[in-house]
């Protein structure tokens, strides 16, 4: 079985937990896009993710299954800050700002949390630390299921 059988499978299998398969494969083309630009820009993937680009889903989708050249293309764009989209205002090609603003909310909870635990290394042990981190852990997977 090859990889993209593989993933289709996959999300066949997710996708009956959640009605249909079309929504695990439509997220699965969104990161894909994202993996590709990734790997030829880190900067261009973390300016969509963060919401500083704009881009449409149909445009996302495009560069998942776009060449080498045209992911590279719109890499240099997004670098160069030349990156324009085009909206069909289509709800399957509308902006992922709703998306991304959920990230960013989550990154910056993120940051600010590494960052409390960075200030409470000044005063307390690793053990200590690291047995109130779990229990964290642990409440935040109780709320994960929950879901």
């Amino acid at each position: 079985m090859n990889g993209h059988s593989s993933r289709k499978d996959k999300a066949n299998h997710i996708g009956i937990d959640f009605k249909s398969p079309i929504p695990i494969k439509r997220d699965a083309n969104l990161a894909t896009a994202l993996v590709k630009l990734g790997e030829v820009s880190p900067d261009a993937k973390w300016s969509i993710l963060t919401g500083e680009t704009k881009i449409t889903k149909g445009k996302l989708k495009e560069l998942a299954s776009g060449t080498d050249e045209y992911i590279a293309e719109v890499a240099t764009n997004i670098d160069n800050g030349t990156f324009t989209t085009k909206s069909t205002g289509t709800s399957s090609d509308s902006d992922l700002s709703e998306l991304l603003s959920l990230e960013q909310m989550f990154s910056r909870i993120s940051n600010m949390f590494r960052t409390e635990v960075e200030n409470l290394k000044k005063n307390y042990s690793s053990a200590e630390l690291k047995s109130a981190l779990r229990q964290h852990i642990d409440a935040l997977e109780e709320m994960y299921s929950s879901m």
